[in-house]
């Protein structure tokens, strides 16, 4: 049976990352008064009646990719991202992403700057209070479903996936002790290091 695999973003991304308004617009959790050409994926674009994401979905039907976004799977600059497309097919990859949600890993969206860090600059970092309409992408299946990814990303991914099921075939690979839900299976990485789950993802592949 083939698998899908769900992993979080990443900080670094490639230097050919693109965004709208020739690259020239950015993203961030909560924007400094006054910034200009930086939003946050939820605000409406001035002058329009669309919030940016809703321009990413139209974007996403268009027939070429003027702005040079890039597919999710292939925005980060870490070389794993690209394994794992290798081994089981961009259509079989997600990213659970701090800015935009649960999202496919074919689906172009631009670059930005929003983590679940608490190392990350204020503007940069969501809370978990913050309001996001995130995608939800990750379809209903029967392939057996795994997440690799950090404590800080876990409540976004239970709220994202709460409604598909079974949810016996998701599996959740964690590192730190974490408080197990019993819809899920749980797998713990024997080391606790800095973005384990490259090297956890890497081992399971």
């Amino acid at each position: 049976m083939s698998k899908i695999i769900v992993i979080q973003c990443s900080n670094g991304k490639q230097k050919n990352a693109g965004s709208f308004g020739g690259g020239k617009i950015k993203f961030e959790a909560h924007p400094e008064p006054g910034a200009k050409l930086t939003y946050h994926p939820d605000k409406k674009i001035p002058d329009m009646e669309v919030t940016w994401r809703d321009y990413v979905m139209l974007y996403n039907q268009k027939v070429n990719n003027p702005d040079e976004l890039l597919p999710a799977a292939k925005l980060y600059k870490n070389k794993m991202y690209q394994k794992i497309i290798d081994e089981v097919g961009i259509k079989n990859v997600y990213i659970l992403s701090a800015g935009w949600g649960l999202i496919r890993g074919d689906y172009l969206i631009p670059k930005y700057d929003i983590t679940f860090s608490g190392a990350a600059k204020k503007k940069n970092r969501r809370k978990k209070n913050d309001l996001y309409n995130d995608f939800n992408q990750l379809p209903k299946t029967k392939k057996e479903v795994h997440f690799f990814g950090g404590k800080d990303y876990l409540e976004l991914f239970y709220t994202l996936t709460k409604d598909i099921a079974p949810k016996c075939n998701i599996t959740i690979h964690h590192a730190s002790e974490t408080e197990k839900h019993p819809e899920y299976n749980y797998e713990k990485w024997p080391v606790k290091c800095t973005n384990w789950h490259y090297q956890a993802v890497k081992d399971f592949l």
